[in-house]
């Protein structure tokens, strides 16, 4: 007897296996952040869509999400702040724990960005290097220097390569620079 579930090779009866692909919750909000116009979320349906069954694991809950999206696309408007609506309303889906496993703590990108919040409500203006170090200990387990500065990108700060006196010498750097102001539009646009 053959299992439905499974899916079947039709010549020889072996079972198809299925690849799975994981998607980047990173790269999901770089995604995202860089939506600007109602088309951009139909152009994106299939991915966002293919990105939450990833996640969550559950029919019901993805039939919805899609559903929702759907329902977003159909009534939109051309307004600026309804794009920024719907962007927040899917980056609330990597901003929180994982539904399918409740005792799941946060995405380590997201204590990332609530380390900014917490420890620089007056600006960013220090060597990613200093930054990533006083983030090593805020977390028990912090993302790698690379995954890091790739969320931090997505998140919206960019790097630069500044010169800098460091113990008497002029050295280059990596810097991330950010105005209080600026900062604080940053976590409302990702939803923190």
């Amino acid at each position: 007897m053959v299992n439905q579930s499974k899916e079947h090779c039709p010549s020889c009866g072996h079972v198809v296996s299925k690849s799975q692909i994981y998607l980047s919750p990173i790269e999901f909000r770089r995604i995202v952040n860089n939506m600007k116009t109602i088309d951009d979320v139909i152009e994106l349906f299939d991915y966002l869509v293919r990105f939450i069954k990833g996640k969550y694991k559950l029919r019901d809950f993805v039939d919805k999400f899609s559903e929702d999206l759907q329902q977003f696309i159909n009534s939109h408007s051309s307004d600026y702040g309804e794009i920024d609506y719907i962007r927040i309303w899917l980056l609330g889906f990597v901003n929180t724990k994982d539904y399918s496993d409740p005792l799941k703590p946060p995405l380590d990108e997201v204590q990332l960005y609530q380390f900014l919040q917490a420890e620089y409500q007056d600006g960013i203006n220090e060597t990613f290097t200093d930054i990533y170090d006083r983030y090593c200990d805020y977390v028990d387990t912090p993302l790698s220097k690379n995954k890091a500065s790739r969320a931090l990108s997505a998140f919206g700060l960019k790097t630069a390569m500044k010169k800098i006196v460091r113990e008497g010498k002029r050295t280059c750097c990596i810097k991330l620079e950010a105005t209080t102001a600026e900062l604080s539009d940053l976590l409302q646009k990702n939803g923190q």
